[in-house]
């Protein structure tokens, strides 16, 4: 089922124009980047802001500034909407040598790769250095953010990413007990399933989707600001449930699923 069509969309529209008509979400939401959702949080001039824990010290420390009784205390993980609990893909990432890469650089680089996947590598690629990134106090490493950051430590992460035990130990106490509670989000989560068309592929999809995508896109913007009434989506989605490219998309990928599911 393509996720258009789904009626859940069509509430989530209703839900953010009437949020963005009650002023309850920003007037300039559509120019906004993620560094100034980010800026309004930290500034104390947002309630909410969607994020992962590992940005907590992002915010903690400005905050902290500007109300010394700031602390993070609840979590609103996207889970069991009627009755569909999501997880991960099992992959994290995704690492490519292109083909005209002399076997031998080749062979350097995996040795690279393998070595950065040593648990003992990584933890200097998420700590950086003992007594310049992070000192050790009462066992715990206490990162210092700023020096980590010159030294362009972390930017690592976005390359190379091994998966750890989860921790509950922050950089600072209050990413500490953000991490706690997150983790209490994490065991709750049972009944998890996967989405089913990671690894699925269609032709037709490949043509069409980048269009019928800003077309969406640009649809749903309209709506929310309330320069189209929700009956547009539904005109739209009529329309689409007709159309000859999507109906060819669903029929591709659902021969994919069938084919990989041996049905």
């Amino acid at each position: 089922v393509y996720s258009a069509f789904l009626p859940e969309v069509r509430e989530s529209l209703e839900y953010l124009a009437k949020a963005y008509r009650e002023k309850l979400i920003p007037q300039d939401l559509l120019s906004l980047k993620l560094t100034d959702s980010r800026d309004l949080f930290k500034s104390n001039k947002a309630g909410i802001i969607v994020d992962k824990t590992g940005t907590l010290h992002v915010y903690a420390d400005d905050l902290k500034k500007i109300d010394s009784g700031f602390s993070f205390a609840d979590f609103y993980p996207v889970t069991s909407i009627d009755g569909y609990t999501p997880k991960g893909t099992g992959f994290n990432g995704i690492l490519a040598i292109a083909k005209s890469v002399p076997e031998d650089k080749m062979k350097r680089i995996l040795k690279l790769i393998d070595t950065w996947m040593n648990p003992e590598v990584f933890e200097i690629q998420k700590y950086g250095i003992e007594g310049r990134d992070y000192n050790l106090v009462d066992g715990q490493k206490v990162i210092d953010v700023d020096q980590r950051t010159k030294d362009n430590a972390s930017d690592f992460n976005q390359i190379v990413n091994i998966l750890l035990p989860a921790e509950t130990v922050g950089s600072t106490p209050e990413e500490t007990e953000a991490l706690k509670i997150f983790k209490q989000v994490q065991d709750a989560q049972t009944g998890s399933t996967a989405d089913p068309t990671v690894g699925l592929g269609s032709e037709t999809a490949n043509e069409i989707l980048p269009d019928l995508n800003k077309k969406i896109q640009d649809l749903k913007a309209k709506i929310i600001l309330g320069n189209e009434p929700i009956t547009a989506w539904d005109e739209f989605v009529a329309a689409l449930k007709q159309d000859a490219g999507v109906t060819k998309m669903t029929e591709e990928m659902t021969a994919a699923y069938k084919k990989r599911t041996g049905q």
